[in-house]
């Protein structure tokens, strides 16, 4: 049943939404306000947490493979003190590393090639820039594409010069092409592989949906796309990823709750951990949730007559149940799902509970270090994309694909 919010206290209309809005992109500036004013002249130069951020890593990480020893890349240890010693002086939180698969680096190669800070703008103008071209020709919205490039996601991936805009138009992208160019779809999901957590869900949608198509060219991405880093790296690299890299992020991802990392990871893992539930029964509810997301998606895409827009969007705000391993500014496409959601609830109503969902999701990435770091509340990162999955599976159900009937024929 829809609901319009008439004959109730409050209602959710357009106003509340610009509100919400607003304060997302207030609350995330004024964050970086205060780290610039906490961390002062070393906000512009090191990567462990800072200006450089993330992206310190990435940057290192190309740089190496041009200075011929792309192998430090995946030890962490000689990985930390090489970069220490380039652009962040002194040491490196543990935690801190390169964490990524041999084949992230292949969009990373030209930017190693310049210096840090200029490397890091191109970098942010470059896949935000793919992220807007693939949101305008998905959806010919101004206003959805802005509303998801000025998200708190977004917001947060171009803080720490992260990944998030790139893969994140890889996913968008891949899912919304599928209908009118299959093949393309496919090697755009297929590429997902630079950050292969990302993609759990995408076999069982592409295959519930009968996308063999897509699914095979998809497969071909990811296997050339793995043997150009073999090419490029060599084979030890994947043996250094899995031996030293994946060890590494393995203990932190296990490590009991809190480590600052942990606060801004909104999967079903760190959610259970931060709740106070073990690390070993967190471990089997992430389990759980990766099995009922892959259901709930090959339901959703093997449905009768599903539209697809909602079928999509359901994989856009499951991906992260579906993976231990995510941070916020992963969730670009969950907040996409969420604009679109948000857009059919003003233009035909919401069903019930839609509005609070859409708030929860939409400001948690703003809110989730002060919430869990500061405050010390519970994480519910998990909680609000597993609420916004249900209602599009409500969606699902209720709003079957409207097929144009042929006009009539004239005699």
């Amino acid at each position: 049943m829809a609901w319009t919010g008439r004959g109730v206290a409050w209602r959710t209309d357009r106003l509340v939404a610009a509100a919400i809005f607003a304060f997302g992109i207030a609350f995330c500036a004024l964050l970086y306000v205060v780290q610039l004013q906490v961390f002062g002249d070393r906000f512009w130069t090191e990567p462990s947490g800072l200006m450089l951020r993330d992206f310190g890593f990435f940057w290192g990480a190309a740089r190496l493979f041009w200075l011929g020893n792309v192998g430090a890349v995946f030890d962490p240890g000689l990985f930390n003190g090489w970069l220490a010693g380039q652009i962040a002086p002194g040491t490196l939180e543990p935690y801190a590393t390169w964490s990524y698969p041999p084949t992230m680096l292949l969009p990373l190669l030209p930017f190693g090639l310049l210096p840090a800070p200029l490397a890091l703008a191109l970098w942010l103008f470059a896949t935000f820039a793919l992220l807007a071209i693939v949101l305008t020709l998905a959806f010919r919205d101004g206003r959805l594409t802005l509303a998801v490039l000025f998200s708190p996601a977004a917001f947060y991936c171009l803080s720490f010069g992260q990944n998030g805009a790139l893969t994140a138009a890889l996913l968008i992208g891949g899912l919304w092409l599928l209908e009118r160019r299959p093949a393309a779809a496919g090697v755009m999901l297929g590429l997902l592989v630079i950050k292969p957590q990302l993609g759990i869900l995408l076999p069982f949608a592409l295959a519930a949906g009968g996308y063999w198509r897509s699914f095979a060219a998809a497969a071909v991405a990811a296997l050339a796309a793995v043997g150009l880093s073999v090419v490029l790296f060599g084979a030890a690299a994947w043996w250094e990823f899995l031996h030293a890299t994946v060890p590494h992020m393995s203990a932190q991802l296990l490590h009991d709750w809190p480590i600052p990392p942990q606060h801004a990871m909104p999967t079903t893992l760190v959610t259970l951990q931060g709740s106070g539930i073990s690390t070993r029964v967190a471990i089997i509810g992430q389990v759980a949730s990766t099995g009922l997301a892959a259901l709930a998606v090959a339901w959703a895409w093997r449905r009768p007559g599903a539209e697809p827009r909602w079928r999509n969007a359901a994989v856009c705000a499951a991906a992260l149940l579906a993976t231990p391993f995510g941070y916020v500014y992963d969730m670009i496409p969950a907040l996409l799902a969420a604009a679109l959601l948000a857009r059919t609830g003003f233009a035909s109503g919401f069903m019930r509970a839609e509005p609070v969902v859409l708030a929860a999701v939409w400001i948690w990435p703003a809110i989730t270090v002060v919430w869990s770091h500061v405050l010390g509340l519970p994480p519910i990162g998990a909680a609000c994309l597993a609420a916004l999955a249900l209602c599009l599976l409500g969606r699902v159900v209720r709003q079957p694909r409207q097929v144009a009937r042929p006009a009539p024929q004239r005699l």
